[in-house]
């Protein structure tokens, strides 16, 4: 038995080629309709060759080779595959190797918008201008293709330019419709239609018009406002026409009668100045509009001021209150008072032209009667002695409102002295009725105040009666003695013992002269001022208070 060895020798093969061709595409183009372009498509497989090819467009074969093959010009994605096979075939079928490559264009249109259409109208909307319409289309993508323009929907021209607009009145319409050069595939093109609209008129004359009211006022008081409405061809007045009145920042209207006239009256509530006033009529389906204007003045209006305060005040009151009534013009016509502001002046009395004092604008406050009020301001007590104060409507202060300065009014500041003044006795007022008094006025020893007042007169069955018991202010000056009170005034008929008082609180100023040492007639003055400050009834003035009977007494007492 025996065995026998066999060798074998065995030659491995590797694969020569084991990559497929290699594919290049190129895009050359736009992506637009107008040019979507192509591709350019290679292939190499420098190991063994190429076998096969094959190129589809969008899923269709289109091609078995290199080469270009067009992108198609449709709107949206377009893609190119590309397959080939390489020539390796050294072990059989299988040993082919393959390649793909695809590449998408979106292609999108070039010219997507309408061209530009522009209607430009010139004229004047009337029978006798109607005017023109000038048409200019534009297209800078494609260019204008065709041109259609219409008026009231007749065809009237395909070219730019001037249009004229039928003179009939009513509405016309031009209508212009375009369509670009875009043609790079069917229905590519775009169309606009752009209209534009005239409403013809007949013509209008014109009117004139001429203002013949005032041309001045015064504040919170009424003007005439009026003017003359005349066609201006015929030179006839124009008759219901309204006719607008503006005044600064009022305005009013009216409306022209038989004679082309038309009037208004307005109550001034602006300040003093000049303004312009101005007529005016819109304008309408007859006549076009126009106005007329001339400078206006407004005034200040006037008013009056008195000092009502408190004349006759202690020094050792901390402060005193300076009171004016200020009243408006009695004219009929009320404006707004708190537009006035009050200036108080204060001189020496043995110095009239030099102030000590000036306050500051103090506005009016109304009170409950129209037309009245009150400006007030609390300041410091001056020095013991006598001033003169004085009130002012300043200008540079008040724009609406005017009035001289009020007359001075004495004020006396005094220190309390043990003094006292009484007496009683009768005198003629200026009317003429006899006046009957008795007072008393005086600080004790203990530095208080007290007296009391009692005035009457009669008048036909009514007995008049000023009575007092709170004096407010008293001072001496050698023989002169004189004080303030508040007091109540009643009235009583003496036949039907009717008795009428008065709720309202009145302030007294009465001022005696004990004129004995002089070998002359006592003498008496009362004015009795009501709540306004306004002088009520007074007696002792015209004539001069010269007692008919009776007695003042005037002493000095040491100071207190």
């Amino acid at each position: 038995m025996y065995s026998a060895i066999v060798m074998v020798d065995i030659d491995l093969l590797e694969d020569d080629d084991t990559t497929g061709p290699e594919i290049t595409i190129i895009y050359t183009g736009d992506a637009t309709d107008s040019f979507p372009g192509y591709w350019d498509v290679t292939v190499v497989d420098p190991e063994s060759g190429v076998a096969s090819i094959s190129v589809e467009v969008d899923g269709v074969l289109v091609g078995t080779f290199e080469g270009t093959y067009l992108v198609p010009n449709t709107l949206g994605d377009h893609t190119i595959s590309v397959t080939t096979i390489n020539a390796d075939a050294n072990n059989g079928p299988n040993d082919h190797e393959s390649s793909s490559l695809t590449h998408t264009v979106a292609i999108v249109d070039d010219d997507m918008t309408a061209p530009s259409i522009s209607i430009t109208y010139t004229g004047d909307m009337l029978d006798t201008n109607p005017g023109y319409w000038t048409v200019a289309v534009t297209d800078i993508e494609s260019g204008v293709y065709s041109i259609l323009v219409e008026i009231d929907g007749a065809s009237v021209g395909v070219v730019e330019g001037d249009y004229d607009v039928p003179s009939s009145l009513g509405f016309h319409t031009i209508t212009v419709t375009a369509i670009n050069g875009d043609m790079d595939r069917p229905s590519d093109q775009e169309t606009i239609s752009h209209s534009g609209i005239v409403f013809i008129e007949q013509a209008i004359s014109e009117s004139e018009i001429i203002y013949t009211g005032d041309i001045s006022g015064v504040y919170s008081d009424p003007v005439y406002l009026e003017a003359l409405l005349l066609d201006v061809t015929t030179q006839l007045p124009i008759e219901g026409r309204m006719i607008q009145f503006t005044l600064g920042t009022q305005t009013t209207v009216a409306v022209t009668d038989a004679n082309g006239l038309a009037s208004s009256t307005i109550i001034l509530n602006q300040e003093e100045g000049a303004y312009m006033v101005s007529a005016s009529i819109a304008g309408d389906s007859y006549y076009v509009e126009s106005s007329s204007e001339v400078e206006f003045v407004i005034y200040r209006e006037c008013a009056s001021t008195i000092f009502s305060g408190l004349t006759i005040i202690e020094a050792s009151t901390e402060s005193i209150t300076l009171k004016s009534t200020v009243f408006d013009d009695v004219d009929g016509h009320w404006g707004d008072i708190t537009q006035i502001y009050v200036t108080f002046t204060i001189y020496l009395s043995s110095d009239p032209l030099t102030p000590i004092y000036v306050s500051y604008p103090v506005r009016v406050q109304t009170t409950d009667v129209v037309g009245v009020g009150f400006a007030t301001i609390e300041i410091p007590n001056l020095l013991e002695g006598s001033y003169l104060v004085v009130v002012s409507l300043l200008p540079e202060h008040n724009r609406f409102y005017c009035s001289p300065d009020a007359e001075p009014v004495t004020v006396t500041i005094y220190e309390p002295e043990r003094a006292h003044a009484h007496g009683a006795g009768k005198i003629v007022d200026a009317d003429g009725h006899r006046g009957f008094f008795v007072f008393k006025a005086q600080y004790t020893c203990k530095g208080k105040l007290q007296g009391f007042l009692l005035y009457s007169y009669v008048e036909g069955d009514w007995v008049f009666l000023v009575k007092s018991c709170d004096i407010t202010g008293f001072s001496t000056d050698g023989n002169h003695g004189f004080f303030e009170a508040d007091s109540r005034v009643s009235r009583y008929n003496f036949k039907t013992h009717q008795k009428i008082g008065s709720e309202e609180l009145y302030r007294v100023r009465v001022d005696v002269f004990d004129n004995k040492k002089n070998h002359e007639k006592d003498v008496f003055q009362i004015r009795v001022f009501d709540s306004l400050g306004q002088v009520d009834y007074e007696a002792g003035f015209e004539p001069f208070g010269y007692l008919l009977n009776g007695c003042i007494v005037v002493k000095h007492g040491r100071e207190h």
